[in-house]
């Protein structure tokens, strides 16, 4: 696998929106399994009659949320990535599958605690190595584990996300993430058909905060006690208020007698 390199001032300029976020900015951590639904979209149709089936395949890995503002979120992850069809035609009927990483990422508005939506680019790095089991229509067939010379190996598309996230501990939630991806790559080399993913990714998992603005507010309000020989902050003390002036008694003067 290898990665484009017109691509990569994209991701690096995703990265450091990451690493630029103010290390008080809370984030949360998921771990996640699940299951994909790929269904090509092949341009022209497939040939001999064929059609494509959908097959579950196994996911797994990780997803980052990092808050930046209010209930925005800017979200990344990496999911280990099969994919597995099967195309039916007069001739045969071949069931492939391949893996590869797939990395999502995008911005994630969460309209209530519990709801949230987002969209933005991923980008899939696939390898070249499939398993094909075909079955011929006349008799036979056979299993077949090499390499695809007529695959690309990087992909790029848009995906739109919902997430449900249920509080199971004090911090901790329990989330279900949805995904549609809309693949923009042809991974076809030979150029014969257009092929592109549409899919449906499930994800369960845990999620748990890491860091945040309450607790950095928190140290802000009530600052930890300096160790044993830490010069102590200056304090200005401030003046004290004079005291009002008294007033002083009434003096009566005496009136001279006249002699």
């Amino acid at each position: 696998m290898h990665f484009p390199r017109r691509f990569l001032p994209i991701l690096l300029g995703l990265v450091s929106l990451v690493l630029a976020a103010k290390p008080a900015r809370a984030w949360d951590l998921s771990v996640v399994n699940g299951f994909n639904f790929s269904h090509p979209s092949y341009n022209p149709d497939l040939p001999n009659n064929g059609t494509s089936t959908t097959k579950a395949a196994f996911e797994f890995g990780a997803l980052a949320g990092f808050a930046i503002g209010g209930d925005y979120f800017f979200d990344a992850g990496a999911i280990r990535h099969t994919r597995h069809t099967i195309v039916e035609d007069t001739v045969a009927t071949t069931d492939s599958r391949y893996s590869g990483w797939l990395f999502p990422m995008g911005v994630r508005f969460m309209r209530a605690e519990f709801f949230g939506f987002g969209f933005g680019p991923y980008f899939a790095l696939l390898n070249s190595r499939t398993r094909t089991e075909a079955t011929y229509a006349a008799g036979g067939g056979g299993t077949t584990d090499a390499d695809d010379p007529n695959r690309k190996n990087f992909e790029m598309g848009l995906h739109v996300n919902l997430r449900l996230a249920f509080p199971v501990m004090r911090t901790a939630k329990v989330i279900f993430d949805g995904s549609y991806l809309f693949g923009f790559t042809d991974l076809n080399k030979a150029g014969t058909a257009e092929d592109k993913t549409q899919e449906l990714l499930l994800l369960v998992g845990f999620q748990i905060p890491i860091g945040g603005a309450s607790e950095a507010a928190s140290s802000d309000t009530n600052p930890a006690p300096s160790a044993p020989g830490d010069l102590a902050p200056a304090v200005t003390p401030m003046p004290s208020p004079s005291p009002a002036p008294t007033a002083k008694p009434a003096v009566k003067k005496k009136k001279e007698k006249r002699k």
